[in-house]
């Protein structure tokens, strides 16, 4: 059957619609209660029997039948209570469980959005069609490098240009050519390559040309080229380009007092030198200097030839017998030993080229060797007189190469050096 007031469909014999209150029996005349306009539902209380047929006296049905009961009092919830109701709380629950269930779709698709913008996807490499792929590009292959002698060997000489003069070539450039005159098998090979830088004559002669230098004191010394491949280094071999002092703007003297005692090695004309005479140069000149081993009468008054001995000088002074060739002396003072005496003089070295084909000799003067200073025109030589203590050779004014005088006094400086 149905509630006739709210419609529900209830079952038969209960007194009251469990869904609005309504009486539902021919002796009930109970309105649905006011509780149902709140728009709140009214469950039956639990003390209301339900299903129950409630079997009664005669009397008793009559006598409700003659007058209304009362509405039984419900107790009200505070949830709705649900049933299966298709058309009520089905629907309601349905609603409720999409909405949930969007809800919780929602917060996990919240969750793994925050999720991954903390991410950083990895870079994706375009997809590039076979045909339209560049072929990798290999790197430079590095030739090998060649080991430090061959490339030596390999690198270009550097060689120096002739020029038509002594005096066109810079010192760095005359210690070149002099190492490779140095180098030569022999002397006539030396000369030739000389030749080619017009150093010597055609004949293997120096030409004589000058080349001027400033000395730090501001005097100007000339030199010339005495020889090549005459002097022996100190470090073996000869020295390809041997100097002289073409005028004498230096003077200096022998020993303070006229002694000869340990000739050339020990005198102050060469610890002069080696100081202040070597301080005078440039310093290209000086870098260019290669040091000789020179031949002298270290002893003094001497006719053993064991007296000449060797010593190692980078500027010197020539000996007799450099510039005036083999002596041949008499010794009026000592005839019987002149013979040692001129073997001691002869064996302090050979003369220079220069000085042979200008045929200086040891008993006459000669121009070649008149050299022209400042303060004075005669120059000291090297060499000791072997006849007596006190004395050494030079060259007079006029270039003869006989003259001898006490160690204290100053003559010129023929400055000489090897490159």
């Amino acid at each position: 059957m149905h509630c006739p007031y709210c419609g529900k469909p209830v079952d038969d014999g209960i007194p009251y619609c469990p869904w609005c209150g309504g009486g539902l029996r021919e002796y009930t005349s109970s309105p649905i209660p006011s509780a149902v306009f709140d728009g709140e539902p009214v469950t039956p209380s639990n003390d209301i029997p339900q299903e129950q047929t409630i079997a009664r006296p005669a009397s008793v049905r009559s006598q409700r039948a003659s007058s209304p009961q009362p509405v039984p009092t419900r107790t009200r919830r505070s949830t709705p209570r649900y049933t299966d109701d298709p058309d009520n709380n089905g629907g309601g629950r349905l609603l409720m469980g999409l909405v949930v269930a969007a809800a919780a779709i929602g917060l996990a698709f919240l969750v793994w959005t925050k999720g991954c913008s903390r991410l950083t996807p990895a870079p994706v490499e375009p997809v590039v069609p076979d045909e339209q792929q560049e072929p990798p590009v290999e790197p430079p292959q590095e030739e090998p490098q060649a080991e430090p002698e061959q490339q030596e060997e390999e690198a270009p000489e550097t060689d120096v240009l002739p020029r038509a003069t002594l005096a066109e070539y810079s010192w760095e450039e005359l210690s070149a050519i002099s190492a490779k005159l140095e180098a030569a098998a022999n002397r006539d090979e030396a000369l030739a390559l000389a030749r080619s830088y017009n150093l010597v004559d055609d004949h293997g002669i120096p030409t004589g040309a000058t080349k001027p230098i400033t000395l730090s004191d501001g005097s100007t010394l000339e030199v010339f080229v005495a020889d090549v491949f005459h002097d022996d280094l100190a470090t073996g071999g000869k020295a390809g380009l041997t100097f002289l002092s073409w005028n004498l703007p230096l003077s200096h003297r022998m020993n303070a007092e006229d002694v000869n005692a340990g000739g050339w090695r020990d005198s102050e004309m060469r610890q002069w030198l080696s100081t202040t005479g070597l301080s005078l140069l440039p310093e290209d000149l000086r870098a260019a200097i290669r040091p000789v081993a020179k031949r002298t009468n270290n002893t003094g008054n001497s006719h053993d030839p064991a007296s000449v001995t060797t010593t190692e000088d980078s500027l010197w002074i020539p000996s007799v017998t450099e510039v005036a060739g083999s002596i041949g002396w008499t010794w009026t003072s000592d005839a019987d030993n002149s013979g040692g005496y001129n073997s001691v003089l002869n064996a302090e070295g050979s003369q220079y080229a220069l000085f042979r084909v200008a045929n200086v000799e040891t008993d006459g003067p000669n121009a070649a060797l008149s050299l022209r200073g400042d303060l004075h025109s005669d120059w000291w030589l090297r060499t000791p007189s072997a006849s007596v203590t006190s004395n050494f050779r030079y060259v007079t004014e006029d270039g003869n190469p006989c003259g001898f005088g006490g160690a204290s006094n100053e003559r010129g400086v023929c400055m000489g050096f090897c490159l």
